[in-house]
């Protein structure tokens, strides 16, 4: 129930019970990689500002929102450790997700990362 892409990188997760694997339910939706910075790499381009909106073009808010479905209409092209982009984008995501596990706001690094990603998919506003 979502009007709005949420995407984070998980390997396993943290309980009383111990390290756990994450298991999806209807309303979430996984997407394996080879390594953390390919991870990263497409967390980052999921939680753009332009990819949301571009979702928002087509998907209304609820349920359906952000569906696995979605990536089909994507132009993500595959992780290169050699593109110099791709890792901006996944450095970004990174140090998000640091920002956000230490409570802190994210707000510098999101503009940041909505640039790279407009540079990626050589986009002009």
């Amino acid at each position: 129930m979502a009007s709005k892409m949420a995407a984070v990188v998980l390997s396993r997760l943290r309980t009383p019970f111990g390290l756990k694997t994450a298991i999806s339910t209807d309303t979430t939706s996984f997407f394996a990689v080879k390594n953390e910075n390919e991870a990263h790499y497409l967390c980052g381009i999921l939680n753009s500002n332009i990819l949301n909106e571009y979702i928002r073009s087509f998907s209304s808010a609820g349920r359906g929102f952000g569906a696995p479905s979605v990536m089909n209409n994507l132009a993500i092209t595959k992780f290169d450790s050699n593109q110099e982009i791709h890792i901006r984008i996944a450095e970004l995501s990174q140090k998000a997700h640091t920002l956000v596990a230490q409570g802190k706001e994210i707000e510098e690094i999101q503009s940041d990362l909505d640039e790279a990603v407009e540079t990626l998919w050589n986009i002009k506003l």
